[in-house]
């Protein structure tokens, strides 16, 4: 398996759940890999800082100026440059970016990513993302080379998107968000 290895979360709307897939992913690579993850949030929801105060009523959360650690997971949760600087001294095997919606704002850092995973949902009311993204993506070369995922757990069949030129992976609904389930750990295995 390659290391030192950047992921790019993109979410195609508010609440798909980019944050919850990047934080399940980081647990994915630190069990099964053994790897030391860092997971960045470049979004404003501002969920990392929720997450910390919630869990230091249950766990251990070692906390710092720009970052907190759950068990041997880093988060930071604060200006860009501060964390791209600490996420390279640090030398993880895996930084995962939570971009969350906004990712025309954050198009420089999500093209630095050796990889791209891209969440949307396959139900009819919300299929129009996609179509809104790809009129983004499409001046991107390399876009149909990007990880795609269904969050809509959908197992009737398989979905593509792009006029049928993307296929989309189908992933069941997180759970738990330390916790991987087997299939989650099937589409992560899929992304390295």
């Amino acid at each position: 398996m390659i290391r030192n290895r950047t992921f790019a979360v993109i979410g195609l709307y508010r609440g798909v759940g980019a944050t919850l897939f990047a934080i399940n992913f980081a647990c994915y690579l630190e069990k099964y890999h053994k790897a030391k993850v860092a997971v960045v949030e470049l979004n404003d929801s501002g969920d990392f800082s929720k997450l910390a105060e919630d869990l230091q009523q249950y766990t251990y959360v070692k906390q710092g100026l720009t970052v907190f650690q759950i068990g041997k997971l880093d988060f930071y949760s604060s200006l860009l440059k501060v964390c791209k600087h600490n996420c390279l001294i640090e030398k993880y095997d895996f930084v995962i970016y939570d971009i969350g919606s906004k990712f025309v704002r954050h198009m420089e850092e999500i093209m630095d990513c050796n990889q791209k995973v891209i969440l949307g949902n396959s139900l009819e009311w919300r299929i129009c993302e996609f179509d809104k993204f790809f009129s983004y993506a499409r001046q991107i070369d390399s876009y149909r080379a990007w990880e795609y995922i269904d969050m809509a757990m959908s197992n009737k069949g398989i979905h593509f998107v792009d006029n049928g030129k993307i296929k989309l992976k189908s992933m069941e609904l997180i759970r738990q968000t330390f916790e991987v389930s087997d299939n989650a750990a099937r589409i992560y295995q899929s992304l390295l």
